[in-house]
């Protein structure tokens, strides 16, 4: 997805199980975002997706946060999110 919208080359890539489900990852630089992030999670059956752009490119804690914020999501704590 992101190459088909022009996000840029891609840099890095990381997919795997997580507490929802399984994931992917993928990061992309261009010369106006120096780092533009696509991120997916699924159950199968529920589709979770989010970004992170930045002008400027981050430090590596920063996209560390970003990818555990990412795979830390269960199902639980979303529906809550959802229903509570």
């Amino acid at each position: 997805m992101g190459v088909k919208n022009d996000f840029g080359e891609l840099q890095n890539e990381i997919s795997g199980k997580c507490g929802y489900g399984i994931f992917d990852y993928a990061q992309f630089s261009n010369p106006q975002f120096p780092y533009a992030s696509i991120g997916h999670i699924s159950d199968g059956q529920n589709f979770i997706f989010a970004t992170f752009i930045c002008s400027i490119a981050p430090d590596r804690k920063h996209v560390d946060n970003v990818v555990n914020i990412l795979i830390s999501i269960k199902k639980k704590y979303w529906l809550a999110s959802l229903f509570g």
